[in-house]
């Protein structure tokens, strides 16, 4: 099993939302979809953990994680990649194959993680203030094979670390001679997760209508 992680994501990430929100029933055009904290430096400093904000027509402000998922492995296994660490060293004379693990080995594989040195960084899932996390797969043509948006508020609530933990499978990540990670000098680990084990944070159009204003969350 391959883990791709070579995308440009930033105009990408802004057209796969525009694309979710016509998929809910929306007219993109009558929304401001920005990459997040790219000229607001208010955002940047408020709100520091996620992709893209959403204005609405309502004037609500929904702030989106997006994740792009290779069409080859997508239509292969069926699964999403959920990074939960970011950025990682082994303990010293400690290792990790790079084969995908089932949960019986997390907590062994956890134990060759050190979480102490300064560079530590837990991924998103862990601290973004997203509302809505989107995964979308492009086919080899740039159509649009898979898009669904799922209510990250729910996910933390339902404390979504431990279910991926004892749920799926996870891997540390592979850094192929072909992918823009072999230049890394750090290792990062991710969940793998059927959309199916994630139905029931799966958003309609009437759950995204009741998302709340970001600005009463942080008192804009």
């Amino acid at each position: 099993m391959t883990i791709s992680g070579n995308f440009n994501t930033y105009d990408d990430e802004i057209a796969a939302v525009k694309h979710y929100l016509a998929q809910l029933g929306y007219n993109p055009d009558d929304c401001s979809v920005t990459k997040f904290g790219g000229a607001n430096e208010h955002d940047t400093n408020v709100m520091s953990a996620t992709d893209v904000t959403v204005k609405m027509p309502d004037n609500r402000t929904i702030l989106f994680e997006v994740k792009q998922e290779s069409y080859k492995r997508f239509s292969h296994y069926g699964q999403l990649g959920i990074d939960f660490i970011s950025m990682f060293h082994f303990k010293p004379g400690r290792s990790f194959d790079r084969r995908p693990h089932g949960p019986a080995d997390f907590r062994s594989f956890m134990d060759t993680v050190d979480t102490t040195t300064p560079d530590f960084k837990w991924g998103k899932i862990a601290y973004s203030t997203s509302h809505v996390w989107l995964f979308y797969v492009k086919d080899y043509a740039g159509n649009y094979f898979f898009s669904e948006g799922y209510d990250f508020a729910q996910m933390k609530h339902d404390k979504i670390c431990n279910y991926l933990s004892s749920n799926c499978q996870f891997a540390v990540n592979r850094k192929d001679g072909d992918q823009l990670s072999r230049f890394d000098t750090w290792q990062s680990a991710v969940f793998f997760v059927n959309p199916e084990q994630l139905s029931k944070y799966r958003l309609t159009r009437n759950e995204f209508d009741q998302i709340n204003n970001v600005n009463s969350i942080f008192g804009i």
